[in-house]
């Protein structure tokens, strides 16, 4: 055999396995639930308010089924909640009911998602009586808040884009 096709099963025998796991993941995520998706650690990379990047320490929302907690770089909560979703909306949308801080305990924040891989983006009303936002933008004048975020343990992508 040759060096060539030496380098040529080589290469074969470690790029498709790395294919087969990549294929397999995108198989089992088409399978899964956004809801399912959403399981385990998210921290915060990103959040824009009133048009502006904002200053966001470290935050860490954890889902467990419908539930999730946020706390920042010390563990202490910042808020909890249920979430329900509607996967078959366009955009996707979503309703965070609050727990926890008590001022808003048991008030929904309507809001729309896109989930791609390890990033999640959001566009919530932070009004609990405002308007399900319809764009992923924040602007001076309006109550959305844009958060992007990235699963726990993986490396930073960027933000899904509005076509996907």
């Amino acid at each position: 055999m040759s060096k060539h096709m030496v380098s040529l099963v080589l290469a074969f025998a470690v790029i498709a396995p790395a294919s087969f796991a990549f294929s397999a993941r995108a198989a089992d995520d088409e399978v899964k639930t956004d809801v399912e998706r959403f399981q385990g650690s998210w921290q915060t990379i990103l959040r824009e308010r009133k048009g502006k990047l904002t200053e966001i320490g470290v935050r860490i929302t954890t889902f467990e089924g419908t539930k999730f907690r946020t706390t920042d770089g010390d563990g202490k909560l910042v808020e909890s909640g249920t979430i329900t979703v509607d996967e078959t909306a366009t955009p996707k949308t979503y309703d965070a009911t609050l727990d926890s801080p008590v001022e808003n305990k048991g008030k929904v924040f309507p809001g729309i998602y896109r989930i791609q891989g390890d990033t999640w983006q959001i566009c919530v009303n932070t009004d609990s009586k405002g308007p399900r936002p319809s764009t992923f933008c924040s602007k001076p004048d309006a109550a959305e808040q844009v958060v992007v975020f990235r699963r726990l343990g993986t490396v930073a992508t960027k933000p899904p884009q509005a076509s996907e």
